[in-house]
This record gives C-alpha cells, sequence and structure tokens, in this order.
C-alpha cells in the first residue's frame, strides 16, 4: 500500500513530500486497524479481561522497559552514527554527496536481505528461550551462525558481479557512477562485517537479554568516532566509511564476544556449550 501511493501521490498527482508523508500515514494506519482485527478476531475484550493481573504485573513491566530502555539507547547510537555519515558526506561536495547516497541506498538492501535473518533467529530464539529449552537454544545459535556467515558470503558475491547494474539502477549521472565506483570496495566488505553482527541482535533481542545489545552499540560509536576523527582529516570519504564498515565489524565482534553471557543469562550455568 505505501508503495502504491507513493507512485501515485507523487508521480501522478504531483504532490512531492507530502505525498510520501500521506502514503506512510495511510498505509501505517491500515497497518494497524488489520492487526487490531486480527487480535480480536482471536482475542475479545471480554477474554482480555482475564489476564489483567498478567498485564499489570510490576516485574513484567520492568522486564519490558528494560529491554525497551537498551533497544532505544541502541536506537540513538545508530542513528547517530547515520547522521553523522550523511552530514560529513555533504562535506566533500555536491558528487560525494549523491555518490555516498546512492552506495547506502545499496547498504540499505544489503541490510534488508541480512535482517531477514535476524527476525528469523529472534523468534526461534525466544521460542526456545520462553520454553526453558537449552539445547534447542543452543542450536538456533549454531544455525544462526552457519546461515549468517553463508548469507554474507552470497551478498558479497552477488555485490561484485552485479557491481554496475546495481549503481546505475540508483543514477545514470556519469561522475556519481565513477564516484560510486571508487568507493564501491566498501560495500563488498559490508556484509562481511555486519551479518553476524545483525543475525546476533536477532538472538539477544528474542530471548529480552539485551544488555549487551546496549554495551556493544555504545563500545561501537566508540569505534566509529575514533575513526571518524582520526582518519576522516587524512583519507576524506575513505575515512568516513571506513570509520562506517567499523562500526559495523564492531557491532559483530562484541555481540560474539557476549554470546557466553546470553546463556547464563537467559539459562543459567557459565555458558560454556555456547561458546564452543
Amino acid at each position: 500500500i505505501n508503495i502504491v501511493l507513493d507512485i501515485v501521490f507523487v508521480m501522478h498527482l504531483k504532490s512531492g513530500i507530502a505525498g510520501v508523508a500521506a502514503a506512510t500515514l495511510i498505509s501505517q494506519s491500515y497497518a494497524l486497524i488489520l492487526g487490531m482485527v486480527f487480535i480480536f478476531k482471536e482475542l475479545s475484550i471480554v477474554k482480555m479481561m482475564e489476564y489483567k493481573n498478567d498485564v499489570l504485573d510490576r516485574k513484567s513491566y520492568k522486564k519490558i522497559m528494560g529491554v525497551n530502555g537498551d533497544v532505544f539507547i541502541r536506537t540513538v547510537c545508530l542513528l547517530v552514527v547515520t547522521n553523522m555519515f550523511v552530514a560529513k558526506g555533504a562535506d566533500f561536495g555536491v558528487v560525494a554527496l549523491a555518490g555516498n547516497a546512492v552506495l547506502f541506498q545499496i547498504q540499505y538492501i544489503m541490510v534488508y536481505l541480512i535482517g531477514g535473518m535476524s527476525n528469523a533467529s529472534s523468534i526461534f530464539a525466544g521460542k526456545e528461550a520462553g520454553a526453558g529449552n537449552k539445547e534447542g537454544f543452543i542450536e538456533v545459535v549454531k544455525i544462526t551462525t552457519r546461515t549468517s556467515i553463508i548469507i554474507s558470503v552470497v551478498i558479497t558475491i552477488a555485490s561484485i558481479l552485479f557491481k554496475e547494474p546495481f549503481i546505475r539502477m540508483f543514477t545514470t549521472i556519469e561522475d556519481v557512477v565513477a564516484y560510486c565506483n571508487d568507493y564501491y570496495f566498501w560495500l563488498e566488505l559490508f556484509p562481511l562485517a555486519i551479518s553476524l553482527g545483525m543475525s546476533y541482535y536477532g538472538l539477544y533481542v528474542g530471548s529480552t537479554h539485551t544488555r549487551p545489545v546496549r554495551n556493544s552499540f555504545i563500545i561501537s560509536l566508540a569505534v566509529f568516532c575514533l575513526s571518524y576523527y582520526l582518519l576522516i582529516p587524512t583519507y576524506m570519504n575513505h575515512g568516513l566509511w571506513f570509520a562506517y564498515v567499523a562500526f559495523s565489524l564492531s557491532r559483530t565482534i562484541t555481540l560474539v564476544l557476549f554470546k557466553g553471557e546470553l546463556v547464563k543469562s537467559v539459562f543459567g550455568g557459565d555458558g560454556k556449550q555456547i561458546v564452543n
């Protein structure tokens, strides 16, 4: 609905940014209404009242607010990095700004592909953690690890083989295309740097053990800022892309290092099985 309304409002009715906003509002409202319909088909308001004590449970609220707080800090860190990246790219000129925008769009497509794995790992990790199935949870971690590595390699190979078509899908301006070609190798490294970290993010969120996620993003933001201020004065846009890839790799490394703490928090014990 969002895509169709964007085409109708922007391309046919020429309503510009207001049309994009209206399309988003209408599609999100539709999603809300449809979700409520599905919920009420399965669970009436009368039936909901049977769970009022569970809903008002103080311990549960504390757990939810803790998870939301950690994810909120994660999102703030991610927004800071993205905004710093875009703002600094504008300092390098119009062509650099356009080139970085094209590369960032391709990066977003990679993230969406990898994000499916993150969502799947979150669902299965939550299922096994909720059931108290330690062996099943460890198996989910192992499958997530193997699949994430395979996905990252496949995306990297695809990005190398279809480099020119990917770039020209977003621009036909030759100066911008040439600029993208000069910096494209950072995108070839990006899936290898981010894939495992994004998938492990799903494991932590699914099992509601989100403190390592918060810490990981704080550490990764520090890595980004350090690279940002040390490398950009000398290496310009290459320094900017290095900082971004370093931020992504730091997310992966820290979340992998914290995985022993994950199983220990969810099931108790020392977490050695998951580390091995």
